[in-house]
This record gives structure tokens, sequence and C-alpha cells, in this order.
């Protein structure tokens, strides 16, 4: 009796052990919209404070522990944006450590605006940089903008006392 019980009921009970335990492996778990927003939000909040260091080891802590795994359809487009405000940034952060030092900002409203930059004088559309990298996108009485490898980077002007 005990070697019918072991052959027809533990035999079958291990087997679909095994076969539950094998198919739970290939079941990927998805990464959620709710948890996706939630990281999303840090890291706008951050980007937003002008905290981009903060940016990028949240999207890294994220990438490690959402790697290899499949996101829900509905946050797909929130992960498209958490790589995109990554990705801006890295690149602000690599501006910010561009040798700048603005002097200062010429405003003429019917001509061309100057800025001063690293001593020398440039207007709206010129590149501050010898390799071209940096430009200048408008310049206003309390900002400049520039574009920096595809972005578009407000630098607000503080008066000196």
């Amino acid at each position: 009796l005990k070697e019918e019980f072991n052959e027809k009921v533990v035999s079958r009970y291990e087997s679909i052990k095994e076969e539950r335990k094998a198919s739970a492996e290939r079941e990927e778990v998805l990464v959620e919209r709710k948890q996706v927003w939630e990281t999303h939000q840090k890291m706008r909040t951050r980007f937003d404070k002008g905290q981009y260091q903060d940016v990028l080891q949240i999207y890294q802590g994220f990438d490690r522990l959402t790697q290899g795994r499949q996101f829900s359809p509905d946050a797909e487009p929130i992960k498209e944006q958490m790589d995109t405000l990554a990705q801006q940034a890295q690149v602000i952060s690599k501006f910010e450590s561009e040798p700048l030092k603005i002097g200062g900002v010429i405003i003429d409203p019917k001509k061309t605006s100057f800025a001063i930059i690293n001593d020398e004088i440039f207007s709206e559309g010129e590149f501050v940089d010898a390799d071209g990298r940096i430009k200048i996108v408008s310049i206003k009485q309390d900002e400049i903008v520039f574009e920096y490898q595809g972005v578009v980077i407000h630098k607000r002007l503080t008066r000196g006392k």
C-alpha cells in the first residue's frame, strides 16, 4: 500500500510541483506603472531643483533593479521620459563642468545683445568654445540660454553685490 501511495500520489505531486516551479521561472514579472511613475517623480523633483547627480543616481539604481525585466505597456511611455530626463541630466552635468566664466550681458532691445563669457564678447547664435559645442541661443537680462549636445540649458545670471 505504501509503495502504491508513493508511486501514484507522491510521484504525481512531485511532478506537478516541478512543473509549477518551471512555469514560475519562465513567467516574467512586469515592472508596473506605479513603480515607474514614483521613480520618475523622484527624478523630476531632483531635476527641477538642479540636483542632476541625484537624478542620475536614482536612474541608475532603478535601471539595476529592473535589469532584464519587462515593463507593462502603460509604464513604457513613463520609462521613456525617465530615459530622456537622465540623458538631459547627464548633459547638463557635463555642461556645468565646462570652464565658462560669465562676466555679464549687454542688452540692446533694438539690436543684437551680447554676453561676456571667458573675457570674450559673443552674440546669439555664436559658439563660445573652439570646438563648436556650446552655442548661445538667446541672451536676456537675467539669463543666457545655451544649447549643448542637443539640450537647451538656461543659465540664470546672478548679480554681484
